[in-house]
Formats: C-alpha cells, structure tokens, sequence
C-alpha cells in the first residue's frame, strides 16, 4: 500500500501499512471516492478479488447500513473526466471477460456508466520527440485504444494536446513496457494507451516526449551516524542524528516533499530538519526531531531530487530502522462508554519478565519498547464488548488481544449496551368484560426493547370516567409497599412504585410496569357505589392532587349526604 486518495485530494502516504480513509458525513443524494495506490516489485495482475466490509453501528442492525451491496470490477485505469459538473473521475474497466483484458466499460463517480469502445491509433513523427498521434473512433463516446511507442520506451511522455488546442491529462494517455495476459507469460512490448471522449472519426493528438537520461539516479548506499548500513532493517541502540545517502551522480537541488520521515506510522514533522549537498553525498541532520524508539522509514524520492544535469529519478527508496534506547512508551486505554469494563494486562518484555496488572495506571501506564501486551477485558453489567481500536482501525473483536508495544499509543475500546424488554400493560381496577376499556393513555414511551442506562419518562393519562390508580411492577407485594391511599390498594401479585401520574427511571433490567386505571364510581373499594363515593371523587377534583382522596364529610354535620357535595363543588374554583 502506497497512499490514498479522498475525492482525488493530495495523497495520504500509507507506508506499506493498513490505511484509514475518513468518508466524513454524506448528505443525502450525494456521493463520495477513495482511491488505495499500491504498488509490488513483482511483475503480474489480480486474477481474484475478495471484498468485505464490516458495520460499524453501535446498533448493530444491518437495516441500517448505509450499504447494500458490494461490487468489484477489473480496474484497467482511473482517468481524469472533463466536462462533466457530478463526476471529475472515472474507473475504466474490464467487465465482459476476455483474453485481451481492455476496459469496456466506464464507471463515474456519480453511480452514471458508460461503455468503452475500441478503436484503432497510429503515430507519425513531426519531429524530434513531437509525434501525432491518430485514434480512429467508429461512433462518438469514449474511446481507447493503443499503440507501439514510437520511442520503443526511451522518452517519457511530458505533454499531449488534442487538435482543439485542448491539454489532455497524463493520466487519460500513458506508456507501458509489460502486457500480462491472464494464464500467459507476460510480453516485453512499449505501447502507448489512451482514453478519451472522441468524436465520429479521427481523433488528432500532439504528443511531445522529454528524453531519459543516460543515466538513472539512484541510490548507492546509505549510512547511519557514519556507519554503513543494508537494505535490512537496522536496530540502533542510539539516537540516529544523522543520515547520509550517496547517489549514482551529483546532485544539485531537492524538491519539497524529496524527503519524508514517519516514525510507527506518524508522519514526523521535519520542517526543522537541515541538510547539505556535497557533489553526490547528501547528509541529513535529525538532531532536531523528538525520537522516540519504535521504527523509523525515512523515504527519498528520487525523481523530486534533480541532479547536476537537471534530470530526476524514477523511484522511492526507503531506509529503514529501529531506535531502542530503552525510552518508556506510553499506552493508554480509552472507552466510548465509561466504566463500561476493567481489562486485565499481562506485559511481556523482551527478557520474558511478566507483570500483571488488574487495570493499566490512569491516566497511561509505561513500558519498554517492545512489551507484549495480553489484554483481557471483562465488561460491566449492561454492556457487551464490540472491539478493540486503534487510530480508527479495528484490531480485533475477541474480548482477549495481544498487543505489541512500539509507540506511544492509545487504544481505543467499544462496547454496545445491553438491550433490555420493558413490557407496559394497563389495567382497569374493577371493570368488567361488558364494559372493557383500557382506562387511559401512556406517553413518553411503551413495550420495546430499551439500552441499558437509557432514561425512560412514562406519564400516564386516565380516560375520561376513569382515574388513576398507580405504577405497579412484577414483584410480591409487601406490607409496606400496600399504601394506606384507598385509590392505591394492594394488588396480589404487584407492587406499587408510585401513585403519581409520571414514572421516571432509568432502565437497567428486563420489566413490567402496570399503569393501572379505576374507572369512576367505587371509589372507596366497598364494592358498592354511594354517596361517600361521589365525595371522594368531589374532594379529588377539590384537591387537584394525583395522591390526595379526602373521606371526611365537608359540612362537619357527622353525615356524609349529598350536602357535603354542594359543600365541596361550592369550593372549588371555576377555571
């Protein structure tokens, strides 16, 4: 892996290591590519391709993916889209299989296809490294064909302008000197292959060619703090302060980004970092970077280094090594839920000394470089462990990993929280099956599955002839959980949690509430309706309290009759 690419940005140098690539937010309608560079030093094709993709949600539903389906397609060449305002980027690529393995179809960025035909090219030389070349179209649409190089691989193509004077991109035109045909052995040939959307008929272009040097620039060696050093990665017991690289000829200026310096995968900052050239010796001071041990690439790109006869390179050379100089590296743990678990660390260095930890120091703990780390994460009640992560990259999803020590680092840990059932059933006290009703109304919420910690505001509304009684739950009732209310008795088998309208709590296990209703008329429970019945209902109304049912007689005449009634609607206020 080289780099990658986001929406065709500057690339994100990779180092031969896993890269995370950030789609961002997506807004609806819209769309949104990545590109992956990579490059091998050994000559061949993909001929099988395997892509998955795993659901980072923290509901784990599948419903709720933002993907339905994964395609993968032979990817022949990315080339650049002109004049299309929803797509500047085009995949050709090879859809109908064939021994030829040419791009037949073409996929925009924008989900839009269109296919690619084939058409016939030749070239004639106007002059010395200027060449036109002719590509014959059957129809118009976008069009690709190829061609021997006229400069059978000895000049590099530095510029194409098609006959309207328009510049077509290098990435639309390039050369080739290797044709791999699936099942065959490949062939040493330079041709030159374009795409490009043409005309009916013949397609003209202007392709002017700069020469190769005589001679490549490379490099011929390399040493660290003056000592000579292999293509094999090098463990230094000190700080390397200085880097020094001979080339195959002198050099005369670096271009920015020649030389880049990542440290465990972080890019290091090297904007104070000076160097000096002497004929084809150029001596790196790195006295000013932190170091930290752990590995260290430090990459010198040829061709942004221009030698004493203004040519550049063609490659990217890494020097390698590790720094272990026994500095503590820092590890750090991170949960997206806290107190969501406690993990157990066994540490292994290098000389096989193991320390057991119940849980790493707060807020890092430090070890040597190199530790082994075993982690065992034992969760909390009400989550469920999902993975272990690093710098956005999944590492694992076993609640055991081993993890190797080289950088200060922070890993991350993601839990789901448990769901829990909450089943809400209403009753009516004392109704019968002739006059069935549910007794009233719950808001804020019903039965469904619930988080774990998940706050819950459940408000119960009785049904016009109806009052409320109370929220009761599945468990024996007791004497103390009996209240002394006569609109909140005792249920065989519940018990009451409270007898105000809203019930608020917050879910932690699997329940049962019941919302229970009472419709108007016995309100006292002596199974018989009466006047004292209508004064508890009047002195309710009085009262306007959801806990409050006042039994006493209101004109104090020792009787409860139909006066205290008046007595009490006398009193209450008219809204």
């Amino acid at each position: 892996m080289a780099s990658s690419q986001l929406n065709g940005q500057e690339k994100s140098l990779a180092f031969g290591k896993s890269v995370t690539t950030d789609f961002g937010t997506l807004p609806a309608r819209s769309h949104t590519y990545a590109q992956w560079w990579m490059t091998s030093n050994l000559l061949g094709h993909f001929i099988e391709y395997d892509t998955s993709y795993t659901q980072l949600t923290m509901s784990q539903n599948p419903n709720l993916s933002l993907l339905n389906e994964v395609r993968t397609h032979e990817l022949i060449r990315s080339i650049v889209v002109e004049g299309n305002s929803n797509s500047n980027c085009g995949f050709a690529v090879n859809d109908k299989e064939d021994e030829n393995n040419q791009p037949d179809m073409l996929y925009f960025t924008d989900g839009t296809t269109e296919s690619i035909a084939i058409g016939d090219a030749l070239t004639q030389q106007n002059e010395d490294y200027l060449f036109t070349l002719t590509l014959k179209a059957d129809s118009e649409g976008w069009t690709y064909s190829k061609v021997v190089d006229p400069t059978d691989g000895n000049a590099v193509i530095s510029e194409v302008i098609r006959e309207d004077g328009t510049v077509v991109p290098l990435r639309n035109i390039w050369q080739t000197w290797a044709t791999v045909v699936d099942k065959k052995r490949a062939i040493h040939e330079n041709l030159i292959h374009i795409i490009d959307n043409c005309k009916n008929g013949n397609n003209i272009y202007y392709i002017r060619f700069a020469p190769k040097p005589a001679t490549t620039l490379n490099i011929i060696s390399v040493k660290l703090n003056g000592e000579n050093t292999s293509n094999d990665v090098s463990v230094q017991n000190a700080e390397v302060q200085s880097v020094e690289v001979n080339f195959t000829s002198d050099i005369r200026q670096l271009l920015p980004k020649a030389l880049t310096l990542v440290n465990q995968g972080e890019v290091v900052d090297m904007s104070d970092v000076r160097y000096t050239i002497n004929g084809q010796k150029l001596t790196i001071d790195l006295s000013t970077i932190a170091h930290n041990d752990g590995f260290y690439c430090l990459t010198v790109n040829t061709s942004l280094i221009i030698d004493a006869d203004g040519h550049v390179g063609m490659t990217s050379t890494p020097v390698s090594w590790i720094e272990q100089t026994n500095k503590p590296v820092e590890f750090n743990l991170t949960y997206n839920f806290d107190n969501a678990a406690t993990v157990v660390v066994l540490a292994e260095e290098y000389q096989n000394v193991k320390t057991t930890y119940d849980t790493p120091q707060t807020p890092a703990a430090t070890y040597k470089y190199g530790t082994t780390l075993t982690l065992r994460v034992i969760p909390a009640y009400g989550y469920i462990f999902n993975r272990w992560s690093i710098d956005g990259n999944i590492l694992s999803t076993d609640i055991i990993y081993d993890y190797y020590l080289s950088a200060n680092k922070e890993l991350k840990l993601f839990f789901d929280r448990e769901s829990f059932n909450l089943s809400v059933s209403n009753i009516v006290d004392d109704d019968d099956e002739a006059t069935s009703t549910s007794g009233g109304i719950v808001n804020g919420g019903g039965t469904g599955l619930y988080e774990y910690g998940e706050d819950v505001i459940l408000t119960a509304e009785p049904e016009r002839c109806h009052r409320f009684v109370g929220w009761y739950t599945d468990e024996v009732a007791t004497k103390t959980s009996a209240m002394e209310y006569k609109r909140a008795p005792a249920i065989s088998g519940l018990r009451l949690l409270t007898t105000n309208f809203t019930y608020a709590f917050t879910m932690n296990e699997a329940l049962r509430l019941y919302p229970v209703f009472h419709r108007l008329g016995d309100v006292n429970g002596d199974k018989k309706f009466s006047i004292a019945d209508v004064v508890l209902e009047a002195n309710y109304i009085k009262s306007g309290s959801a806990d409050t049912f006042i039994a006493d007689e209101a004109d104090n005449d020792g009787e409860i009759t139909i006066a205290d009634v008046v007595e009490i609607a006398n009193s209450v206020k008219i809204k």
